[in-house]
């Protein structure tokens, strides 16, 4: 049977190409691949060229005939060992013919011939196209649908595979490039590109097949998620469940089960009467939200855990609180109404873009050394809901660069969430709200902090990109860039993407700028180290005539007057948008 690479190989074939200039780049690229030069006498020159698949054989023999200059000879043998496959030799004897036809294609020049000179087959897109049809016949290889997604061209010197690799990014193809034995390698591992690179070559029946493929994994995975999310709900629910029943019991051992206050008092015997019921359950049978049954639960283990005096002393806390933030909230009020600037903003049409949230951690309880980093599950998920019901749809980094590219089209309000650092509660506690609604997001992982207490492992970070989640580069030690030559900024960015990639992870494409600070210089040097985009700590909204390595972020912090202080960010992203300002830039 023969190999997923050997099908698509097959299918190129049949592809028509009718044009001269379209023909001579598909030759050339077939040649390098797989011809050697002999000579002969008077100096002529001949080719020798080497396959074992009949398809690509005779797409060199219908090109060399097409040419019209030389008359090829072609000879089949069968090997008498291992799988016994067949080797095609397609010849052309020496000849004057011979050495125009190569000079026609480029071919002579330097001792391991004139890749330059591929540059003048290479002027329209079309003649792209083949070119690196033809160097997929010659040399490339795909993985079977089922596996991980991975295609290569193999060359057998390095300006070749250097030729490639720069065609495949003008065109705004994600590549790497490596060596293994005397060979180079030009890679890509995403599956969607991929998948447009084979469109564009011309194998849609290859592309069916990785796209069926693809839908059952995602069926499978989401059906995994789906298990996962139930049974983890269900494992939370039942342990949060106990605590709380052993916490009501213990106020009522100490007498202070009916002292508290009659809607507290009533959470608690309704908790006592259906120990097994989850929380919004509970919110159902009183008539309140989700987040409020939380909240008074949350209450009455905190007042389990104290004494008298302490319960005393954190209610007059709660209340000086509660009334300052209402002073406080007055206050910035009156200060939003007299600020005539922004009225005036307001009253003119939107901008046009869509925003990116910046957050950091996402989990219940807060971190004594990262309070102001940290969102509540609560606060988070109420969040959430405010964009949904506002209209936002998540998206990807991969996906805006995508439809820029004009190969995705977007949802009509899109929106991006970002967590910076990749601490570990991003698995445990944030990535099951994201796959309880379905929602997208981007992880910026500080490499050298994989693996350390708090921040995600290795086998975290994996299993997260394999659900969905898209991974980008935090640099390697988490130090501002600006702050740093740009050779040592360059070596934060290069390892942390090398790491990453040589541990298994897809290629590393986007970046977070740490303290949001960047430089025209660090934009350049980005380019050079084959990243496609990054996001600052600028606040403002996002079009396609951004700049991939400007993208601009609202910040989320811990909240501290709820919805509202979310909300009014949300605003600033708008504010700034329509002023241009640029808060982190380093001219």
């Amino acid at each position: 049977m023969p190999s997923f690479a050997t099908e698509v190989k097959n299918e190129l074939v049949r592809a028509s190409t009718r044009k001269t200039c379209c023909q001579n780049a598909e030759l050339a690229a077939l040649l390098r691949m797989g011809a050697s030069m002999t000579i002969g006498p008077a100096m002529n020159l001949g080719l020798n060229f080497v396959t074992e698949n009949a398809a690509v054989a005779r797409r060199v023999l219908q090109l060399l005939k097409a040419n019209g200059q030389v008359k090829p000879e072609v000879t089949v043998s069968r090997a008498k060992r291992l799988k016994k496959n067949n080797s095609y030799f397609l010849r052309v004897a020496p000849s004057p013919q011979v050495r125009p036809l190569m000079e026609s294609l480029g071919m002579l020049g330097d001792n391991e011939g004139s890749v330059g000179h591929d540059k003048g087959l290479l002027r329209r897109q079309c003649c792209r196209k083949a070119y690196l049809r033809g160097a997929f016949l010659g040399g490339g290889t795909v993985n079977r649908p089922e596996a991980k997604a991975h295609l290569e061209f193999v060359a057998n010197s390095y300006p070749f595979a250097n030729t490639l690799m720069q065609v495949l990014k003008k065109m705004d193809f994600p590549v790497g490039i490596t060596d293994r034995k005397n060979n180079y390698q030009v890679y890509m591992k995403d599956g969607e590109e991929i998948m447009d690179l084979l469109a564009m070559l011309g194998a849609p029946k290859a592309v069916e097949q990785l796209e069926v493929a693809r839908n059952l994994r995602e069926v499978r995975n989401q059906v995994n998620r789906l298990v996962n999310c139930e049974t983890a709900n269900l494992q939370r629910t039942v342990s949060a469940s106990v605590a709380q029943v052993q916490a009501i019991d213990q106020l009522e051992s100490r007498g202070e089960l009916d002292k508290l206050p009659p809607k507290m008092a009533e959470m608690a015997r309704l908790r006592l009467a259906e120990p097994d019921a989850s929380l919004s359950e509970l919110g159902e049978m009183l008539g309140i939200s989700r987040g409020a049954a939380a909240n008074r639960l949350r209450k009455i283990m905190s007042l389990a855990d104290s004494s008298p005096g302490d319960v005393k002393r954190k209610k007059e806390i709660f209340l000086l609180a509660k009334y300052l933030k209402y002073i406080l909230g007055v206050l910035v009020a009156v200060v939003l109404v007299l600020w005539g600037g922004i009225q005036y903003l307001l009253s003119q049409p939107e901008p046009e873009g869509f925003p990116i949230l910046e957050y950091h951690m996402v989990q219940q309880e807060d971190p004594k050394d990262a309070y102001a980093y940290n969102v509540p599950v609560e606060d988070f998920q109420q969040q959430l809901d405010y964009l949904q019901e506002q209209g936002y749809t998540t998206i990807s980094i991969r996906d805006y660069l995508r439809a820029k590219k004009g190969l995705l089209q977007l949802p009509e309000k899109p929106i991006i969430l970002t967590f910076d650092d990749g601490y570990e509660s991003n698995y445990k506690e944030l990535l099951p709200i994201l796959e309880e609604r379905g929602l997208k997001a981007t992880i910026f992982m500080v490499t050298n902090d994989i693996g350390k207490d708090g921040y995600l492992s290795w086998q975290q970070l994996k299993d997260m990109e394999k659900r969905g989640i898209e991974i980008g580069s935090h640099t390697a030690n988490h130090l501002p860039l600006t702050g740093r030559s740009l050779d040592e900024a360059r070596e934060e960015v290069k390892l942390s993407k090398l790491l990453m990639e040589w541990n298994g992870m897809k290629t590393i494409y986007t970046l977070s700028y740490p303290n949001g600070k960047y430089t025209t210089d660090l934009e350049q040097m980005l380019k050079e180290e084959e990243y496609l985009a990054a996001v600052t700590g600028d606040a403002g909204l996002n079009t396609f005539d951004t700049d991939p390595y400007q993208l601009q972020r609202i910040n989320i912090p811990h909240p501290t007057f709820g919805l509202t202080e979310f909300k009014w960010r949300l605003l600033k992203g708008r504010i700034f948008a329509q002023l241009g300002w640029s808060q982190h830039k380093i001219e």
